[in-house]
């Protein structure tokens, strides 16, 4: 088993500005915000993102309170899926959201805590951030997604992109594309309705599945997939048929029983590592 995840990009100039006071002994507090640029968890898996982690960190550190932090986000182990951020001179600091109304909002969302933070040298996410699902719910002790496998339905097919035409004498003549769009398109199966329906989220996991489609259809952003058990990581955008959050999507793993879900994702395959 691993640690499989699903990693969505954010457009700050899309979603809205994230903003956080930063205060220590040294003083503050200092404004640390992001209003511009995409950003993924983890790696940059795809052209014109940065990774979140290392620009918070370059934001910290280019404070006034001249220390140097580390900004983790962890994917192996108890905190798998979590953030982990601390002072590197082992002095307390302050993270406080409360202060700076929506963007505050939004930057404890994507950071992963539920209040203000405050009194220690180090913070770990004490909820699960939001454009990040771990399939089947919550990592175990060891870091293991509950469902660490996906179910392929259509493996690097392409489409029909040929046009294909008959003169008068019956000769035949077409047109085509030098190259094709790819598709990969894959189940996650039984994924907790805590997981898939909002109405059924909790506050330990507030992005759900219905989030992610809902996301994905208004910006159009890329994810990306990060399967460990085939050391396999792919970049897709949803295709208009996968777009919405519906029965080509969704559906219960058992008729009429709500617990569990299938989640069907229909995509444009961009890169595979």
């Amino acid at each position: 088993m691993a640690f499989f995840h699903v990693e969505s990009v954010w457009d700050y100039a899309r979603v809205g500005s994230y903003e956080i006071d930063l205060s220590s002994g040294a003083g503050g507090p200092w404004l640390i915000s992001f209003t511009t640029g995409k950003h993924v968890h983890k790696d940059v898996f795809t052209a014109g993102v940065s990774a979140h982690p290392t620009a918070l960190k370059a934001a910290l550190d280019a404070s006034p309170d001249t220390s140097t932090y580390t900004v983790t986000f962890n994917t192996s182990g108890s905190n798998a899926g979590k953030y982990t951020i601390s002072r590197d001179t082992v002095a307390n600091f302050a993270l406080t959201f409360s202060s700076r109304g929506a963007a505050g909002v939004r930057a404890r969302q994507i950071l992963g805590f539920t209040g203000d933070q405050s009194g220690a040298s180090s913070y770990t996410s004490d909820i699960y951030p939001y454009y990040m699902l771990s399939s089947g719910g919550k990592p175990d002790v060891n870091g293991n997604s509950p469902i660490a496998a996906k179910t392929l339905i259509e493996l690097d097919y392409s489409p029909i992109v040929t046009e294909e035409a008959e003169a008068d004498d019956g000769t035949a003549y077409g047109t085509t594309r030098r190259t094709a769009p790819k598709y990969l398109d894959f189940a996650l199966e039984l994924q907790p309705k805590e997981l898939v329906l909002d109405q059924y989220a909790t506050g330990a996991v507030p992005w759900t599945w219905q989030k992610f489609f809902e996301h994905h259809r208004l910006h159009r952003e890329r994810f990306g997939v990060f399967d460990n058990t085939a050391s396999e990581k792919t970049v897709h955008r949803l295709r208009k048929e996968g777009e919405g959050f519906n029965r080509a999507t969704r559906e219960p793993t058992e008729p009429d029983v709500l617990n569990y879900w299938t989640i069907r994702l229909l995509t444009r395959l961009l890169v595979r590592q």
